[in-house]
């Protein structure tokens, strides 16, 4: 399989220049995470049947990427065409939507295994965990503010060591935190 064209965007993904016309498409270095591209290249010319794949390039874009045979004028094969479509914008919409299903599918799971639940302790550790999971933090704490004292109060916490737990287990609007500047505020309405 022998390079006859290209275009200057293809230019941008392989490592091809003119001098390049009739060199061997597997001698060509390229952008794409397509390690099998020539071989699609020989199965499009040996079955005359199109291979349409999503690829990467190095640099995180998304391209759908369609080997095709090259048909001539007088219906001749003389080779493969090879287009490659952006689709980075979709791809990461998708990828969205993938990550918004799983939180709420999580979520769900969550709900379901809670409706049961008599432990309240129980009931947020769960929350922090889901909590942690859903926004990939390393470390999650559920508080509630305790009206009596004017004070927020550590109900559970994940990913904080034992003793920062102990030292914030309850916090008042003279705390240095930004949960001490928060019940500041709140305190001054």
């Amino acid at each position: 399989m022998r390079i006859k064209r290209f275009t200057p965007r293809a230019a941008q993904l392989f490592n091809v220049i003119p001098t390049d016309l009739d060199r061997p498409l597997a001698h060509l270095t390229h952008k794409l995470e397509y390690p099998d591209l020539a071989a699609d290249a020989e199965q499009v010319l040996s079955r005359l049947t199109p291979i349409e794949k999503e690829v990467r390039s190095a640099d995180g874009d998304w391209y759908t990427a369609r080997v095709l045979p090259y048909r001539t004028g007088d219906d001749r094969i003389d080779g493969v065409v090879l287009t490659l479509a952006e689709t980075t914008q979709r791809k990461r919409a998708e990828e969205a939507i993938a990550e918004d299903l799983r939180s709420t599918q999580i979520l769900h799971e969550l709900g379901a295994r809670l409706i049961s639940e008599e432990n309240i302790q129980t009931i947020y550790n769960e929350i922090t965990s889901v909590a942690m999971s859903l926004v990939r933090a390393d470390a999650a704490s559920v508080q509630i503010y305790d009206e009596s004292t004017q004070e927020l109060v550590l109900l559970t916490h994940e990913g904080i060591g034992k003793e920062i737990g102990n030292h914030y287990r309850r916090i008042d609007a003279s705390a240095k935190t930004p949960a001490g500047s928060a019940l500041a505020k709140m305190n001054a309405f």
